[in-house]
């Protein structure tokens, strides 16, 4: 058992991973380890990846100088994005900070003070290793004629809950970009990346959806 803390805009932002994972109800019933946001917690970082194998999100940002009770080995645990989305729901814009706490078969949401938020289950199974695919070095890229509208909306919202906002859009830092492998012969994925106020960092990464011409 580990308990380490967040703030409720931490909480949101992994939440907001959800719009990563499958969309349809058959997918995520096939799947079930896709409808997961899967967390890795250090003493000095959280970065959580979801995907639904055409979109891959990570977002990271540093813990903090907060309360916790890690080990130097990684906290690695999945849970459902829909109770990602409905701890945060319950946690809204109070203040305050949020302990969470991995047991073997559940995480544990309970306010600093002690009230419990909610249980959630853990989610078990060989998790994809989405992370990896995000390239090292990201080329600038001012146009995306390759990706079709519904996908870069998906990693948008994926990368910002509500990044359709004129709010959101003033806020997050935002830059485009794809691996250096691109070229006219060869589509690179399209990686977003998005800088918040909270000094989270979010990137998507979109795999092309049209064939290269000979």
């Amino acid at each position: 058992m580990a308990t380490f803390t967040l703030t409720p805009n931490q909480i949101t932002a992994i939440a907001s991973l959800h719009a990563a994972t499958p969309p349809k109800a058959s997918d995520r019933l096939i799947t079930p380890i896709l409808t997961t946001i899967h967390v890795t917690v250090t003493p000095g970082e959280v970065s959580a990846v979801a995907t639904d194998r055409y979109i891959v999100t990570h977002l990271a940002f540093p813990l903090g100088a907060y309360a916790h009770t890690l080990d130097t080995e990684p906290l690695v645990f999945a849970v459902d994005s829909k109770d990602w989305q409905a701890l945060a729901k319950a946690i809204g814009t109070t203040l305050g900070y949020v302990a969470i706490t991995v047991d073997s078969d559940r995480v544990t949401a309970a306010w600093d003070h002690g009230h419990l938020i909610g249980q959630y289950l853990t989610v078990t199974g060989n998790y994809p290793p989405g992370q990896r695919l995000f390239p090292d070095v990201v080329v600038p890229l001012d146009t995306m004629p390759y990706f079709t509208p519904d996908k870069l909306t998906r990693a948008m919202k994926a990368t910002h809950p509500d990044a359709t906002s004129a709010k959101a859009r003033a806020d997050v830092i935002w830059s485009l970009g794809v691996g250096e492998t691109h070229t006219t012969r060869k589509h690179a994925p399209l990686v977003l990346t998005a800088h918040t106020p909270a000094g989270v960092v979010l990137r998507s990464l979109v795999q092309p959806n049209t064939p290269v011409n000979p």
